[in-house]
């Protein structure tokens, strides 16, 4: 009898480690009582995770999860109290939080623990970044990458192409519009007609938005329209877009209060210091040695530093036609394909832009939908390098003109339950017609079209990739993409995953409600898309202004007419 006791006693303390391992408390739990020791904020993350992550059919195949909770357990146990006070403990448990997150597939993961009292005193994780630079620096070891995100270096460890290539240097290096200037006391005579204002001196290279484009902001969020349809700018006459006739015809409607949406184009000119010469040179746009028409759009939002004025530009498009013959004109070394319609776009931002002042946002989605209904057109290359994605209502506003019904791109699966594997069955994803805005529908769609990417081409920006990969005519050319394709909105309590917290230590686990397929039902989470036409990054090349991946996204649409 005395054996049958301590032998039903050694079960029943075996399942009280068993429960302790797969019912550890919920990050909920600690909303309201706070983690005071490091378990338990290990616990809560761990249960959070194993609760609300999506991506499980991916990385818990042979229960992966539960090996981490075996594996780390002890190490947070003997980490005892959390004590900010205690910087070396701190920092440690940090790396073991990112450490067991490393392998984590979701693109879109970001982790935030904090490294002291005070809100945003915080250290942030993702293993996206992760995987790219050990991709790139196989000779570091994995903690030495690790904390290079607790010292927050980690970005020059990035690939070339995350750091060089997007649409501002796009823009400026390949297209020659001069968006950022280069301080410099001799060009002080150059800033003097802009001397009513204070330019605020933004990093060490002092580089400065360009100050024709800074004057032109009023209010905190503006979008700026400049385009060779409107040379001199536009004003505004009882409702209707007008264009001005020159430039003192739009100083006169800027003293008025009417002008814009569009402005002088004059205003992406400034001014180069030319050291081996010691001569100041005039720089121009080259957008029209390329483009038979085109419009540019700049989400501009004014800082206002302690009465400086600062000037961040966050938004970049640009919507654009070719020539109606094929021409190299020597611009970023592209042979340019007639009638192709070429788009631009940093973020998926229009949406936002449009709530914050309609009438220029829409003006400039309806300049890009004539783009695609011209009869002419004969492709479309659609520039998704740098493009981080955004708001899901975009596709939309910029692809919902290109189909008459609802096109399936790809599939989305759901959490259904607590589970890890508690998932729906793939549910198909499309784009549908947006007849709101356009009232005609594009033929692009059946004609080629290329979309260019790059390692930092990232959820809607793999969105439109699939998009473009489910046409029977379209292409990916350029780079692999990110491997961020989950959708975001919600927390745990709203849908049952996603986003949470643990107590006030785990400030933001930033993690999708669902996870998106592409048409074959095939992720790509945590890997990235494969360019159907690969083109290496050369960065020195891209700097010169000889931009390979343009010019194979073109030869795309040549060589599938």
């Amino acid at each position: 009898m005395k054996k049958l006791i301590l032998l039903l006693l050694s079960i029943f303390l075996l399942l009280a480690v068993s429960c302790n391992l797969t019912n550890p408390k919920s990050p909920i739990e600690f909303l309201t009582k706070g983690a005071s020791t490091w378990e338990e904020v290990f616990k809560g993350y761990w249960a959070g995770l194993s609760d609300s992550y999506v991506f499980w059919n991916i990385d818990d195949a042979n229960n992966e999860w539960d090996n981490i909770y075996t594996e780390y357990l002890p190490k947070f146990r003997s980490l005892g109290k959390v004590n900010y006070d205690d910087r070396n403990t701190t920092k440690e448990a940090t790396i073991l939080l990112f450490d067991m997150s490393k392998n984590l597939s979701d693109g879109h993961f970001s982790l935030n623990v904090r490294k002291g009292e005070g809100q945003g005193n915080e250290r942030k994780f993702c293993p996206g970044d992760f995987r790219l630079i050990k991709e790139g620096h196989p000779e570091l070891s994995d903690r030495e990458i690790i904390e290079s995100f607790i010292f927050k270096e980690q970005n020059i460890l990035l690939p070339d192409e995350v750091l060089s290539e997007n649409a501002r240097y796009i823009l400026e290096n390949i297209f020659k519009v001069q968006l950022n200037v280069k301080y410099d006391p001799k060009l002080d005579s150059k800033f003097s007609e802009y001397s009513s204002e204070i330019f605020y001196i933004q990093d060490e290279s002092y580089s400065l938005i360009n100050p024709k484009i800074q004057v032109r902001v009023r209010g905190y969020t503006q979008l700026l329209l400049y385009s060779n349809d409107y040379k001199y700018g536009s004003y505004v006459d009882n409702g209707s877009i007008k264009p001005c006739s020159n430039d003192t015809d739009f100083n006169t409607h800027v003293d008025a209060g009417d002008a814009g949406p569009y402005y002088p184009i004059s205003d992406l000119s400034w001014y180069e210091y030319n050291y081996d010469t010691s001569t100041i040179v005039d720089v121009i746009p080259v957008l029209n040695d390329a483009f038979k028409t085109w419009t540019l759009a700049l989400g501009v939002k004014d800082m206002g530093f302690g009465g400086k004025k600062s000037v961040l530009i966050d938004f970049y498009s640009l919507s654009a036609m070719t020539k109606e013959t094929d021409v190299n004109c020597g611009v970023g070394g592209v042979d340019y394909t007639k009638n192709t319609v070429y788009f631009l776009l940093s973020s998926f931002d229009c949406t936002s832009y449009m709530e914050i002042n309609e009438v220029p946002m829409t003006e400039y989605l309806k300049y890009f939908h004539k783009l695609k209904i011209d009869s002419n057109a004969e492709g479309l290359v659609i520039d998704m390098r740098g493009n981080i994605g955004g708001s899901n209502a975009d596709r939309q506003l910029l692809f919902g003109d290109l189909v008459d019904d609802k096109f399936m791109f790809g599939y989305q699966i759901n959490k259904t339950g607590l589970g890890r594997h508690d998932l729906t069955l793939p549910s198909p994803v499309y784009i549908y017609p947006e007849k709101e805005l356009f009232d005609e529908v594009s033929t692009l769609f059946s004609k080629p079209v290329a979309v260019i990417t790059n390692r930092f081409t990232i959820s809607n920006g793999e969105m439109t990739t699939f998009i473009v990969k489910a046409l029977e005519k379209g292409g990916q050319v350029g780079g692999t993409t990110y491997g961020a394709q989950g959708t975001l909105v919600g927390d745990t309590i709203s849908v049952g995953a996603g986003q949470f917290c643990v107590g006030d230590v785990i400030t933001s686990v930033y993690t999708p409600y669902a996870q998106i397929l592409d048409i074959n039902k095939k992720s790509y989470e945590g890997k990235g898309c494969t360019p159907d036409v690969e083109i290496p990054f050369d960065e020195t090349e891209f700097c010169e202004s000889n931009d390979a991946r343009l010019n194979a996204g073109f030869k795309w649409i040549k060589d599938h007419i």
